[in-house]
């Protein structure tokens, strides 16, 4: 019971002092001359493996994503046609609406490079991927935590004259159960050369936040982070 309870005690101290964590790994293909690109061609943020609930949340990461592009000065940018829900309209099919390529091409594990981005003359093809966008929350239980407080004291000295003084006291708070939310966003970048097909670069940024629901600012600070990356490569 003892072992139980300083094992308890460990996990819930490292859990309540983390505010989460940040994985991020980067690979480039030393042999590519990144200075020769001229044209690149973004696809639109693919958000089919992360399985938003909200269409709402799922467009305006699309349109985060695109937004952030026109930071990129140092080459000509081209984003694939945007992807966006439409209703059918009246004598209308799904298979008749279907008209026009998908705008991220990647069927399970292959990729295909569009015909866009050969049309555009586009060096690199990136195919950015919203791996993980979740909500969830821990429970930490009740317990009782021990706080600090100043209480003044008073005394009288032989002279008759009043003092007061502030000591230190410690007293114990009990706290209550209660749950805290996080939120996991994880986005992969796969950079191919147009040419040749081959990978040439890649790169996957994972973040947690605790006492956070909304995952959109850990979302908008991994893009921002992609482009910064992708700005300082293309500058060499």
């Amino acid at each position: 019971m003892k072992i139980r309870t300083l094992l308890f005690s460990l996990i819930f101290a490292l859990a309540s002092t983390s505010a989460g964590f940040a994985e991020f790994t980067e690979w480039q293909n030393t042999d590519y001359d990144f200075s020769q690109v001229k044209t690149v061609y973004l696809s639109d943020m693919d958000t089919s493996s992360a399985a938003l609930m909200a269409t709402t949340q799922e467009q305006k990461y699309k349109e985060d994503y695109r937004k952030k592009a026109s930071k990129i000065k140092v080459v000509k940018v081209i984003m694939a046609p945007r992807e966006q829900p439409r209703a059918l309209l009246p004598g209308e099919t799904a298979a008749s609406s279907e008209t026009k390529a998908p705008a991220v091409a990647k069927t399970a594990d292959v990729v295909t490079i569009p015909q866009a981005a050969i049309d555009a003359k586009a060096d690199i093809y990136i195919l950015a991927e919203l791996e993980q966008c979740d909500v969830d929350s821990y429970l930490v239980p009740a317990h009782t935590e021990w706080k600090s407080r100043q209480v003044e004291e008073n005394y009288v000295d032989k002279d008759g004259q009043l003092h007061s003084f502030y000591r230190t006291e410690n007293y114990p708070e009990y706290v209550p159960d209660r749950d805290v939310p996080y939120v996991t966003v994880g986005v992969r970048f796969q950079w191919f050369d147009t040419k040749t097909g081959k990978l040439v670069a890649s790169s996957e940024d994972v973040r947690r936040r605790d006492s956070e629901n909304n995952p959109s600012s850990v979302y908008n600070r991994i893009i921002d982070r992609f482009y910064k990356n992708m700005k300082d490569t293309l500058e060499k």
